[in-house]
């Protein structure tokens, strides 16, 4: 075949070439890939190990090229079995593949299979619906859902761990410093305008109810105007802040400033 004169011709990949990239890299990831040995034993890191472990299953069903069982057993551990119902070993470390969960938390869920293509089955017909796999304990509670078809794994969590509270809370009330502070500097800006001063700052409470991002969080600002010798000089004029930051009707950040106009 004679080349066509200006045009440049550049070899590319055959099917059969990716298929066998595809291949070895999931004989790579069955082998190479350990699973995770946790060191948190909160809901939270045992579900995301459980969802490894299904991800891990998944890979080992494909690269060995048959059925592998993930094997709920209640209330706290689970295995993975082959079709004789025997506990395979892991080639990433050469143990059994099973697992007990720590710390009292508890696991419910249906026994899923993985045929050799690493879609999940149940009695070799493939699955109509996700599957859920429940973690319980320490007042938390987590989710892991196994697509149907796809076998993606997801992970939901429900009520918040201890350690979770304490950092949603000190978001919370680093939110609200925030938002008391933004009001604090719109009040200041009052002085800067031309003509203005404090005397322009009405006396009353507003309260704001708080939208988009920030919503949630309430703002309540009383202007309060102490009368002349209670801490506001003779010919000032004076107003009495207090900013008040709440989130779902719980206090969380506040303030009282005096606003002093000579």
């Amino acid at each position: 075949m004679q080349r066509q004169p200006g045009i440049i011709f550049s070899p590319g990949f055959t099917l059969i070439e990716l298929l066998l990239v595809l291949v070895i890299l999931g004989a790579l990831s069955a082998y190479a890939l350990p699973r995770w040995e946790p060191t948190d034993t909160t809901v939270a890191a045992q579900a995301d190990r459980l969802a490894r472990d299904l991800r891990h299953a998944q890979a080992l069903a494909m690269n060995q090229g048959r059925t592998l069982r993930f094997d709920v057993q209640p209330p706290a551990a689970y295995r993975v079995t082959d079709g004789s119902g025997t506990t395979v070993t892991d080639p990433a470390d050469q143990q059994a593949f099973q697992v007990s969960l720590d710390d009292n938390v508890t696991l419910a869920g249906s026994d899923t299979e993985f045929d050799s293509l690493g879609r999940p089955v149940s009695a070799g017909t493939l699955l109509a619906a996700d599957r859920s796999f429940t973690l319980n304990g320490n007042a938390a509670t987590a989710t892991v859902t196994l697509s149907a078809v796809t076998g993606f794994v997801a992970i939901i969590l429900g009520q918040f761990s201890q350690a979770g509270q304490s950092l949603l809370l000190d978001e919370e009330i680093q939110t609200a410093g925030q938002l008391a502070q933004e009001r604090t500097e719109a009040l200041l800006a009052v002085r800067r305008d031309p003509g203005q001063g404090y005397a322009a700052i009405p006396v009353g409470t507003t309260n704001e109810v708080l939208t988009g991002n920030y919503a949630g969080y309430t703002r309540t600002v009383t202007v309060n105007e102490p009368p002349v010798g209670t801490g506001c000089a003779v010919g000032a004029t004076c107003k009495e802040v207090l900013i008040s930051v709440a989130r779902g009707g719980d206090p969380r950040a506040g303030l009282t400033l005096m606003l002093v106009d000579y």
